[in-house]
């Protein structure tokens, strides 16, 4: 039996397809907000991207994230975003916000379609917010960067053109721990700053 995993892209230069979890990275009480992370932040080399962060009103301690390509014909994706603090670290969380999944009801699915959808959690390490947001995601080619001892306790296969770490929430936070200064292991670093009203 094969399940379809939702793609969840984040385009341009920070990847072209993120390495997804199936699991979250921490509940929503262990989620930490950073209201400086507000605002619209445009990418600094071709400033063809922005990402704006809002206060979700719904969750506490969590954004819903708006990233625009603004070449025609790219679109939008809208995410449920969360932040997490993990051995002093910044990571934040990305899974597509329910408004998106709703808006593709509209092409009449059905329900059975419906509940083959995966909703993937794309992980960024958060390098800096101010002056300018600065992360990174993990390497598409995680498997091949990292050495046994670093992969030890977790779980990743290439399902398709994807690749999804199917690890618990527990295992998953121990390897991220495990990797954050790991540099192989992260993809290349994005610098955005902030839009000017």
């Amino acid at each position: 039996m094969h399940v379809l995993l939702r793609p969840c892209y984040v385009y341009h230069h920070f990847c072209l397809a993120g390495v997804l979890s199936l699991n979250r990275l921490g509940t929503k009480e262990q989620a930490v907000f950073k209201p400086e992370l507000l605002g619209k932040w445009v990418d600094l080399a071709e400033k063809k991207e922005t990402w704006t962060f809002v206060e979700d009103e719904d969750v506490k301690n969590s954004y819903t994230l708006t990233v625009t390509d603004n070449d025609p014909g790219k679109g939008i994706n809208v995410f449920h975003a969360l932040l997490f603090n993990i051995d002093g670290h910044l990571f934040l969380e990305m899974v597509p916000h329910q408004s998106m999944l709703a808006q593709d009801k509209s092409q009449k699915r059905g329900e059975l379609y419906d509940w083959c959808l995966l909703p993937g959690h794309l992980i960024a390490q958060v390098r800096a917010i101010e002056p300018n947001l600065k992360m990174s995601f993990l390497s598409m080619d995680i498997a091949d960067k990292l050495t046994l001892e670093q992969l030890e306790g977790i779980d990743i296969q290439k399902i398709q053109n994807r690749v999804v770490i199917t690890s618990p929430t527990s295992e998953l936070r121990a390897f991220i721990s495990r990797i954050v200064a790991v540099q192989k292991a992260w993809g290349d670093q994005s610098d955005l700053s902030r839009a000017k009203p």
